[in-house]
């Protein structure tokens, strides 16, 4: 650690805690979401035999799905979501992860006048 850093840590009032690589007991509450987030999305992705390309779309969707369910660690009955705007949350737009759906394709996109102006998606 060099002295820059410790002279920060000093001003900050902070201590500068080092933990040992590839040890996940140590990162705690953080590592603890992580892995619950990447199960999450892994079991999504399997269910509807999605693209490992999606990965990214589907730890996005698993967070908004927790933000939108209860948990033990809140307030019974509330939601992060809830909590975090005052608004309960709506969760009528909601769709099955990795259903198929239909793009609308812009004029640039179409190939001829009588050419289909859709194209077959995963949402």
């Amino acid at each position: 650690m060099s002295n820059a850093l410790e002279a920060l840590h000093h001003e900050n009032g902070t201590t500068h805690q080092t933990t040992v690589p590839n040890t996940p007991q140590q990162t705690g509450v953080a590592e603890r979401l992580s892995l619950v987030l990447v199960d999450r999305a892994r079991t999504m992705m399997r269910r509807k035999y999605v693209d490992q390309d999606l990965w990214a779309d589907a730890i996005k969707t698993a967070v908004y799905i927790k933000n939108r369910v209860t948990s033990r660690a809140i307030p019974a009955g509330k939601m992060p979501y809830e909590l975090w705007t005052g608004n309960t949350p709506d969760v009528s737009d909601m769709r099955m992860f990795g259903s198929t759906c239909s793009v609308v394709l812009h004029k640039s996109q179409m190939d001829g006048t009588f050419r289909d102006n859709a194209a077959k998606g995963v949402f």
